[in-house]
């Protein structure tokens, strides 16, 4: 599998992920808190920082 590949693998189930977690929220919910579900959250130099956000 190419690097391509693999990071348009990586992308469809993140994609998957995300829908997931909406469907299971009917009510809504907000990028950060997918991003905090999915642990995608970066922490620089003290600064919190959503990837997915």
């Amino acid at each position: 599998m190419t690097s391509l590949e693999k990071a348009q693998e990586g992308l469809k189930l993140l994609k998957e992920s995300i829908l997931e977690i909406i469907a299971q929220h009917p009510e809504g919910i907000g990028n950060s808190q997918i991003a905090k579900i999915l642990h995608l959250e970066s922490d620089f130099e003290g600064n919190q920082s959503n990837y997915l956000t």
